[in-house]
């Protein structure tokens, strides 16, 4: 971001020149106005930079006293109050997912790969149901299954 900053700074000093001279030729007091414009422009960019300059000066010093307070800390409890305010519990199981095609024990349809839940009644998936089916899974098998989708779902 500053060297962003820094090379619009540059560059409006080279325009601001540039039209300082190019302006002199023609009227003195244009040019002179010229340059002032231009330096006003500056002045933002370069207080910019300024407050940049003192926010990294404040995150290292933030650093240090974050430090100085764990390392005081750690003398009078014994304990890193980075690990005191550590909320510990067990990590989330992942969603239990079908390695092959399995058939739903629910409405016996054949589901694919990869899914957790019956794409015909919305069942879950368990180990109980790793017996998959070994024929392939064709055209007709799907309108099939779709057919019995329709119907459960006109019979709700």
């Amino acid at each position: 971001m500053k060297k962003i900053l820094y090379g619009i700074i540059v560059w409006d000093i080279l325009i601001g020149i540039y039209m300082f001279f190019a302006l002199l030729a023609e009227h003195m007091l244009l040019a002179c106005l010229s340059l002032v414009s231009s330096a006003v422009g500056l002045v933002p960019l370069i207080v910019l930079v300024q407050c940049l300059d003192r926010i990294e000066d404040l995150k290292i010093d933030l650093d240090t006293l974050q430090q100085r307070f764990r390392a005081q800390e750690r003398a009078e409890t014994g304990v890193d109050p980075e690990w005191k305010n550590q909320v510990f519990h067990d990590p989330e199981q992942p969603k239990i997912e079908a390695r092959k095609r399995w058939i739903c024990q629910k409405c016996q349809s054949i589901n694919k790969p990869g899914t957790s839940v019956c794409e015909s009644c919305g069942a879950h998936y368990t180990y109980s149901q790793e017996s998959p089916a070994e024929a392939p899974l064709t055209k007709w098998k799907l309108k099939e299954n779709k057919k019995k989708e329709t119907h459960s779902q006109e019979s709700n």
